[in-house]
């Protein structure tokens, strides 16, 4: 299975990976157990988290050695891509791989990037790594009242009802 991201700092392509999970998560509103709403309407935050694992492998194994594939630079580029140029923030990532139902249009930011060395040569140089990644993608509900855009009516009716107030 393959896996591309992209973000503003670059591109990497991903060809082993495994371990595809998606969830959704609600949260927000007021913990009043005598609240009368349903839950829906308490919740004013919706994440979509999207983690998976990827095996960066120079074995010839996974990958195609011939283009002198090296685990460390494989996750260098990795991290490029995942984090900010400073590397000390996420960076906003979009995913190609439609087939496993991602949205090639959806952004999300990284939340975990944990590495394991799983096999090395003699010299301390390793063959292949297991990289587990998440991201996560967040949806904030408008605040009651807020309908994002009014009508041309519904602004010139208000325009209307302050001018007569200040008379």
């Amino acid at each position: 299975m393959e896996l591309k991201i992209t973000s503003e700092n670059g591109e990497i392509t991903l060809l082993a990976i495994s371990n595809l999970s998606t969830s959704l998560s609600a949260s927000g509103g007021p913990a009043d157990a005598q609240s009368t709403t349903s839950g829906s309407e308490n919740v004013s935050r919706v994440r979509k988290n999207l983690s998976f694992s990827a095996y960066l492998d120079a074995t010839g194994m996974l990958y195609d050695t011939s283009d002198d594939h090296h685990i460390i630079s494989m996750i260098s580029g990795l991290e490029a891509t995942v984090l900010d140029k400073d590397k000390r923030n996420p960076a906003t990532v979009n995913f190609k791989g439609t087939e496993m139902g991602i949205n090639s249009g959806d952004k999300y930011n990284l939340t975990s990037f944990n590495t394991t060395f799983e096999m090395m040569d003699d010299k301390g140089i390793p063959l292949r790594a297991k990289i587990d990644l998440a991201f996560t993608q967040e949806f904030e509900k408008p605040a009651e009242g807020e309908s994002g855009q009014k009508s041309e009516s519904q602004n010139s009716k208000s325009q209307t009802e302050a001018q007569q107030s200040e008379w």
